[in-house]
């Protein structure tokens, strides 16, 4: 009960920033090696955030409790169609919409080649205005595609996806906060240049050596985790097939009302994670194929996110979350803007990257102008709640008894605060997934793998 409590006020204790993220180790600081932050946190704290932030080991994480649970509740709402006299069948994925997805992503994945070589040859920290210009104007490229050579929506989504995220890595090599901005210019065929290729193609990023170069952390041979990312991939996708199939059991057959429809809102939630995680993952088993070892993306955010901080800071999508902290939050901080200010900013962004994404399918470009300021309004109702949160951390909880902080530290403590945080995501999501359901993507979503659906004769 005595350690219940020490975490409590440890909690509660108002640590500042840095020694925070250091205590957490956070993963946002194992990357983050520019020169402006190494002199704004300080040597000491510098190193010691790198070195607890690259010993950690890759982990399945809470993938297979939820690829159990999702097969539970699949098994049991199948099992009670058929009582109720309901045929089930298997329905197998399209294979043109994968082939459509594979052909998106290869050509973004040029494009990022493209972008890789360009920032090599021309280093755009010495040109940023002209090398930005140049970015931003590879943007508009996914728009183009003639709405008649695709049939399905999601393909020119993924592939703006992943180009977006090519042209800000640019970006964060134009502002000189890129990891990969004192990397040796010595010619094409240097293993510093493999690696700045790498950096753009793949999405997400690797560690980098503990010295701050800009070379990956190999790992020997005999150490390499890549059996553990490709067995977390398999697992998320079986799980994620499970999903699939108890969703068409269930919530799909369900009517109207606001329960039905926030459980249809959880349900789409899950969705849109499996989608990003099984992304990540497959860049994961690339690059620990390499001998990098991968940044993390996501630590099952919703499973284990106590709080909204917690989830969007240090849980969800942490590949952008570290690009705007590099590019966004921390220059800003640096020049005296508010913490909250950057923030704000950060979300902002947020929202104009998602609607950019989205309406490159090709229904929402002219058909569904009406859909446009969804996701700003989803992000920054998120950045109100977080801005919420840290005021109520900063007068709220020191006043807090210790009894509730010991509670709120139990396990069963955090499995409200995850549920809680549930509660304040979920009601707002529909702003988030009405896009992508209007406009075709998430339909396109439900079909990419094989799932149980009930067929009434």
């Amino acid at each position: 009960m005595a350690d219940l409590c020490n975490a409590g006020e440890a909690f509660a204790a108002p640590l500042p920033r840095v020694r925070r993220k250091v205590e957490q180790k956070d993963s946002e600081l194992k990357i983050d090696r520019t020169p402006a932050t190494r002199e704004a946190l300080g040597d000491k704290a510098w190193t010691q955030a790198a070195r607890c932030s690259e010993s950690a080991t890759p982990e399945l994480g809470d993938v297979v409790h939820v690829l159990l649970a999702f097969t539970i509740l699949t098994v049991i709402s199948a099992f009670v169609l058929i009582a109720h006299g309901v045929h089930v069948t298997l329905v197998l994925p399209p294979l043109r919409c994968w082939l459509e997805i594979y052909i998106a992503s290869a050509l973004a994945s040029s494009l990022n080649m493209f972008i890789a070589i360009i920032t090599w040859v021309l280093p755009p920290h010495q040109w940023p205005v002209l090398s930005s210009l140049l970015l931003l104007a590879l943007l508009p490229l996914p728009y183009l595609i003639p709405p008649a050579w695709l049939k399905f929506q999601a393909p020119c989504v993924v592939g703006a996806l992943l180009l977006w995220i090519g042209v800000w890595k640019g970006l964060d090599a134009a502002g000189g906060t890129g990891p990969t901005v004192g990397a040796r210019r010595t010619g094409f065929r240097s293993l510093a240049a493999f690696w700045h290729l790498i950096h753009f193609m793949v999405p997400v990023e690797y560690r980098r050596r503990r010295d701050g170069s800009c070379e990956p952390d190999l790992m020997p041979i005999g150490n390499r985790h890549w059996p553990v990312f490709a067995g977390r991939l398999i697992c998320r996708g079986a799980a994620f097939a499970m999903l699939l199939s108890a969703g068409e059991c269930t919530v799909e057959l369900a009517g109207t009302g606001w329960a039905i429809d926030m459980m249809r809102e959880y349900y789409h939630t899950w969705i849109i994670f499996f989608q990003l995680a099984m992304t990540t993952d497959s860049s994961d088993l690339a690059l620990s194929i390499f001998g990098c070892t991968p940044s993390v993306t996501f630590r099952d955010p919703l499973t284990r996110g106590t709080s909204p901080s917690d989830f969007w800071g240090r849980r969800w999508n942490l590949l952008v979350h570290r690009l705007f902290r590099r590019t966004i939050f921390q220059p800003l901080v640096l020049r005296g803007v508010p913490a909250a200010a950057a923030a704000a900013l950060a979300f902002f962004v947020s929202g104009a990257f998602h609607e950019y994404a989205f309406f490159a399918a090709p229904a929402g470009r002219l058909n569904a102008p009406w859909l446009l300021g969804c996701n700003f309004g989803f992000f920054l109702v998120q950045a109100a709640i977080v801005a919420l949160e840290k005021l109520l951390e900063k007068y709220l909880i020191p006043r807090l008894p210790s009894s509730l902080l010991c509670a709120a530290a139990s396990p069963v403590g955090k499995v409200m605060q995850t549920g809680c945080s549930t509660l304040l995501l979920v009601p707002f999501a529909w702003m988030f997934m009405k896009p992508l359901a209007e406009l075709g993507v998430l339909h396109d979503m439900k079909q990419l793998f094989p799932k149980l659906v009930p067929v009434y004769l």
